[in-house]
């Protein structure tokens, strides 16, 4: 008798398969072979074999199928075929784990007996996949722990060096596929797919001279989704809601909204540079594009542009009546900062964002971190905001919180102080906040307004007033922004 089944198919341990190199050309690879891998290939041959997809994004699948031998046999079959086909997908250098359950008639039950079935056998897994040995007489020069057996000539001043296979493999994967994913989601805006080229690397991203201070500066942007598996598990009760949810945050957000950016960018000079052959090149790239989750690196000068677009796609979406709200965590930082750092850094600032928010009616919002260099840091995250931002006595950091839905009012009057009042007033201001004591925001805005021209003083204070409301703290966010609000278009 044929019996109705359910398979979950995961990548675990990302970090090890991704996040180990600060090669970009790895990173990407990675990430989009991961997403090639479960999304596209093994979708498409289980559904061949009469698998009904249910859900496919990024490091995760979920399908169904009908079977007539009983669950342990068909687990051993069916497990073992799609873990092999994985493998042999990723060249034998990811970690896959897959699940089977029978269909109970509770379609939550099931997906949560086999998410308890994924999770017990990751924490049995390995953190990170052993490789083949291989006599060698030296470390991968990217990964720096894997055996070194593939010469890497890409930097002329390094001689003799040898990067893993693993690493090896995910930089071919990167290069090859690098513009695939423009390709892909901006299908039908132009004929032509030379238009989809992106820069060859984060320093042809970042050049710029004219935008002078943030000439080889990057936009470094995190966005995740709030409590979406929460959000999944109580609204899903269904196979076909699960697929409902899956295509609104992935076809009404995610693609959505690089879609939207690549028209614009397509058709504005800020976004386009000249590669080495002449041709034009996006200056954008995307390291991860999952389903509730992304990663994106524009040039600093469009940093506050991106995330604004995003969360005018994201407003307003819901999914059985539920908000679906994201949190971003945006980092200015100089395009050659190692990426793996930004990436951890990026992380904890989601968990500020996270923290932050709680207390919000709105949970669309954004962290940002100026960042001139990683000396800043010192020892952690936590550690360099209570000391930059001086919250000895009371915390400042979470009033620099960028709601999503006063981006565009904050726009327009960041811009109006920029163009009328002095920066070198904005950091006197900053200096009389950190000197400590009483302050008022009046008296601080009455300083400000000392050096603007009487004609123009009505305008700023009312932008200063719209800007910093009763809360003196919030000229950080006028200082930390100044020249990226110049910029900020959109």
């Amino acid at each position: 008798m044929t019996k109705k089944y359910y398979l979950q198919v995961e990548a675990v341990n990302l970090d090890a398969f991704v996040y180990d190199t600060n090669d970009i050309s790895t990173i990407r690879g990675g990430s989009h072979v991961l997403r090639h891998a479960i999304e596209r290939e093994l979708a498409q041959r289980l559904k061949a074999k009469g698998f009904t997809p249910i859900a496919t994004a990024a490091s995760l699948g979920l399908f169904s199928f009908e079977a007539e031998e009983d669950v342990d046999a068909v687990r051993r079959r069916v497990v073992a075929d799609v873990l092999g086909q994985l493998d042999a997908l990723t060249d034998h250098h990811a970690t896959f784990q897959a699940a089977v359950a029978p269909d109970a008639g509770d379609f939550r039950q099931v997906t949560q007996q086999l998410q308890t079935q994924i999770r017990r056998q990751q924490w049995r897994t390995p953190t990170v996949r052993p490789p083949e040995f291989e006599p060698t007489e030296q470390e991968g020069y990217l990964d720096g722990w894997r055996p070194g057996v593939v010469p890497y000539r890409v930097d002329p001043d390094v001689r003799g060096a040898k990067i893993s296979r693993a690493t090896a493999f995910r930089r071919e994967q990167g290069r090859r596929i690098k513009h695939g994913l423009f390709q892909e989601v901006g299908e039908g805006l132009v004929e032509d797919d030379q238009a989809w080229l992106a820069a060859k690397d984060l320093s042809l991203l970042a050049s710029l001279p004219e935008k002078g201070i943030l000439h080889g500066k990057i936009a470094y942007l995190h966005i995740d989704g709030n409590g979406f598996g929460a959000i999944r598990h109580e609204t899903c009760q269904t196979p076909e809601l699960r697929a409902a949810f899956d295509h609104t945050i992935q076809e009404r957000v995610r693609n959505a909204f690089l879609k939207a950016l690549l028209a614009q960018a397509r058709h504005d000079p800020d976004f386009l540079a000249e590669d080495a052959e002449g041709r034009t090149a996006l200056r954008m790239e995307v390291l991860l594009w999952g389903g509730d989750e992304m990663t994106l690196v524009a040039p600093a000068w469009k940093g506050l542009e991106v995330l604004e677009r995003f969360y005018r796609q994201a407003q307003g979406v819901s999914f059985q009546g539920i908000p679906l709200t994201y949190r971003a965590a945006l980092i200015f930082a100089h395009h050659n900062a190692p990426i793996l750092l930004l990436n951890r850094l990026a992380d904890a600032l989601l968990a500020r964002t996270k923290k932050d928010i709680q207390p919000l009616r709105e949970k669309n919002a954004a962290h940002y971190l100026v960042l001139e260099s990683f000396d800043m840091l010192g020892s952690s995250l936590d550690r360099f905001i209570a000391g930059y931002y001086d919250e000895t006595h009371h915390p400042v950091y979470p009033k620099l919180l960028l709601p999503a839905s006063e981006l565009p009012a904050l726009k327009k009057h960041l811009h109006t102080v920029v163009r009328y009042a002095s920066k070198g007033r904005v950091l006197d201001v900053i200096r009389r906040l950190r000197a400590g004591g009483d302050v008022d925001a009046a008296d601080l805005a009455s300083f400000m307004l000392a050096t603007v021209d009487p004609a123009h003083q009505a305008r700023v204070q009312d932008a200063i007033e719209r800007i910093i409301g009763n809360v003196p703290e919030r000229w950080y966010l006028i200082a930390d922004l100044w020249d990226y609000a110049k910029e900020w278009n959109g």
